[in-house]
């Protein structure tokens, strides 16, 4: 299962960053991973990490964003 989110127009920058929050409660993992959101290109090769919290008891993993872009939950 993936769990992305895909923003246009692409690389569109803010001056305050937004929180992009990634629910993954329907995926099965090992409850020790600490999930963390990455920022992707369209073969979904992972470009960099922003800032991220995983609140594991809740099943999402919220991230600060810089731009728009393609985002998926990564560990």
């Amino acid at each position: 299962m993936l769990v992305e989110a895909k923003f246009s127009p692409h690389a569109l920058v803010f001056q305050v960053k937004p929180v992009l929050t990634l629910s993954y409660q329907h995926c099965i993992r090992p409850n020790w991973i600490a999930e963390r959101v990455a920022y992707v290109d369209e073969s979904e090769n992972i470009l960099e990490y922003p800032q991220s919290r995983d609140r594991t008891t809740l099943g999402l993993v919220d991230a600060w964003l810089d731009h728009f872009s393609g985002y998926t939950i990564a560990f």
